[in-house]
């Protein structure tokens, strides 16, 4: 559930949205897919710190345009994220490349 198809599962419970996504899956992958081992659900409209994306929106020019800003320290404050990365934007693999730049830049600035 994104964008804006997600909009109409804002007020619903988690119930509701539980029973959306396994129908949904079930769709997609057959009847096996109806009966989870487990389920996870995570309202992002309701993360205090991203309010509503587990990424960022980036039409073209903005990660260009705003690399070299995005990643400067601002102090001691290194900034690091999926979002950050100039490799694998948006991605775990992007995460972890961009956490480890701001991680080795951090310890330098310690020596």
């Amino acid at each position: 559930m994104e964008g804006n198809d997600s909009r109409a599962f804002y007020s619903v419970s988690a119930a509701a949205r539980r029973r959306a996504a396994i129908a949904c899956l079930a769709r997609y992958f057959g009847p096996a897919a109806a009966h989870p081992t487990a389920y996870v659900d995570f309202a992002w409209a309701e993360e205090p710190y991203t309010r509503g994306a587990y990424g960022s929106f980036n039409p073209p020019g903005v990660l260009t345009a705003l690399a070299d800003a995005a990643v400067q320290p601002v102090g001691r404050l290194h900034f690091a994220g999926a979002d950050f990365s100039p490799l694998w934007p948006g991605y775990m693999d992007g995460a972890i490349r961009s956490s480890e730049r701001a991680a080795h830049e951090a310890l330098a600035g310690l020596g």
